[in-house]
């Protein structure tokens, strides 16, 4: 009897194991299928193949060109073009793209932004209201304290006059 007992304890706990591997497996594809950039293993050069083209131009006139020298000094070095653009799934891609959500890695920075008056404006509807690009930049982020970032001290006055220049603002 003792044997028996065993033999469906065994079982039982074959049982147990496999469906905890299987819930376990089934988080880690949820998990990995909802990630930025994991959905799609596009290779840069794909991407490249066309953004390296200096005649390159949106619909409504915006270069298009990923300058990959200004992209190599930039924070964002060593991160591929879909961890950003998560909605690109083959390439070519639509040439209408979502916006680039800087909060999925950024979530601290957006809490600061959206508590702030650019935050507040974006809060309100206002097109004119700066998105991370604006004062960032894109592909040639750099970090705050590099001379060269668009939001270094020493850059902020030249940064914030593309918008502040403007009397109606």
């Amino acid at each position: 009897m003792g044997e028996r007992m065993d033999k469906r304890e065994g079982q039982r706990l074959a049982r147990w194991v496999g469906s905890v591997a299987v819930r376990f497996l089934s988080v880690l594809f949820l998990l990995m299928w909802a990630s930025p950039g994991l959905q799609a293993e596009i290779p840069d050069s794909d991407c490249m193949e066309c953004h390296s083209d200096e005649e390159l131009e949106a619909e409504d006139g915006r270069r298009m060109l990923v300058d990959v020298e200004a992209l190599s000094a930039s924070v964002h070095e060593g991160y591929t073009c879909v961890e950003c653009h998560a909605d690109i799934e083959e390439v070519p891609h639509e040439e209408k793209l979502t916006e680039v959500r800087c909060q999925i890695c950024h979530e601290e920075t957006q809490d600061e932004y959206l508590a702030g008056v650019h935050g507040a404006a974006t809060a309100h509807g206002d097109p004119d209201a700066p998105s991370c690009s604006d004062c960032h930049g894109s592909h040639d982020i750099r970090g705050a304290g590099d001379t060269n970032s668009m939001v270094h001290p020493r850059n902020q006055p030249e940064t914030c006059a593309r918008c502040h220049a403007d009397p109606k603002l």
